[in-house]
């Protein structure tokens, strides 16, 4: 009964990986002890229910700072400010991180608008904007044509790029560093 409720879950919970092409820009992912024990069915029904009711606050934060965002079709997702970084689940403490390119008093106080318990969000500092990665997105797949899997990973603020082949990764990698751009490269 456990699995079940975790694939129940799994409908009710967002999840957005990090190379998910998805248009929802949080983060959220089960906690550490969800993750590695629900498969062997070490974890209790309780605690598996304390975990997901855990979560909703921060869900609900982020369903509430998506609501006040507009949606471009063209785009295929939400335009986002410019000081907008990602935003994931803190896995220890269920908190939306929303991650920022200016972590000062007066933008976070913009950004608590948005939320209806701004207790439940922290705010991390980040290098480069959620805009910034997606036009980085966009040029990597424009560039390259064996990408096998690409995204934002949030947690990191950087462009996630899979490739086919050994070769393009390693040739990919050393553009990237040339280039001091935010992608990590991998071969899938």
């Amino acid at each position: 009964i456990a699995l079940i409720l975790l694939l129940l879950s799994g409908i009710v919970m967002l999840t957005a990986s990090a190379v998910s092409n998805t248009p929802q820009a949080v983060d959220v992912t089960l906690n550490e002890k969800l993750a590695t024990s629900a498969p062997t069915n070490e974890i209790s029904e309780e605690e598996l229910m304390n975990i997901i009711e855990s979560q909703q606050p921060a869900i609900t934060a982020h369903e509430e700072f998506q609501e006040n965002l507009v949606w471009d079709n063209e785009l295929g997702d939400y335009l986002y400010p410019d000081t907008f970084a990602g935003a994931y689940l803190d896995k220890e403490t269920f908190q939306l991180c929303v991650a920022l390119t200016d972590c000062s008093e007066k933008i976070k106080a913009e950004y608590n608008k948005y939320f209806s318990d701004p207790a439940v969000v922290s705010y991390v500092e980040a290098e480069y904007s959620y805009n910034d990665l997606l036009a980085i997105k966009e040029e990597v797949k424009a560039s390259c044509d064996n990408i096998t899997s690409i995204g934002i990973n949030q947690r990191k603020n950087i462009v996630s790029v899979g490739l086919s082949s050994e070769a393009s990764v390693q040739n990919m990698s050393q553009s990237a560093a040339r280039s001091a751009m935010p992608i990590e490269v991998y071969y899938e």
